[in-house]
């Protein structure tokens, strides 16, 4: 998360500058509707974001309009075409529409623990011995191997 990000009501507001008009200017994030504000400080676009999201409620509540909730659980993602495909035929495999597939994929993501341990032995043939620890990180899906340890001598006769 941005640290630039004003918060109010559970929205959040993007704040930005204009050097031409010398002022900070924002809009509220993660809504369908574009509602802007502005201010020449830092206070004034904070209380201009507090008015413009509790105008914006206001303006939903009076035309019965359902006000859009911040992360309301659909967006868009590039991911090029093969791998496009590829989930595609594997939903399909799996007798799943491509949403599902999707959301049960990022769910497996983010709920796995962020790094897995493993110990790994590896012999070479009449030399010695290495216990190697590997780490795999689900967060770029490779491969990582630290400093190697000190070998263990395994005489073979």
């Amino acid at each position: 998360m941005k640290n630039d990000l004003l918060e109010h009501n559970g929205y959040q507001g993007s704040v930005e500058f204009s050097s031409e008009d010398k002022i900070l200017y924002g809009k509220i994030l993660f809504i369908d509707s574009l509602v802007m504000y502005h201010g020449e400080s830092v206070n004034e676009l904070d209380e201009a974001f507090r008015i413009a999201v509790n105008e914006y409620l206001a303006h939903c509540l009076k035309n019965n309009k359902e006000p859009n909730k911040p992360y309301c659980g659909g967006f868009n993602v590039r991911i090029g075409p093969e791998l496009h495909k590829t989930a595609v035929q594997r939903a399909y495999v799996e007798g799943k529409s491509l949403n599902e597939f999707v959301k049960q994929s990022i769910e497996r993501a983010v709920t796995e623990l962020p790094l897995r341990t493993h110990e790994v032995t590896i012999n070479h043939v009449v030399t010695h011995q290495h216990t190697v620890e590997t780490i795999y990180s689900t967060e770029d899906a490779s491969w990582q191997s630290p400093a190697p340890r000190k070998p263990k001598l395994n005489v073979v006769q």
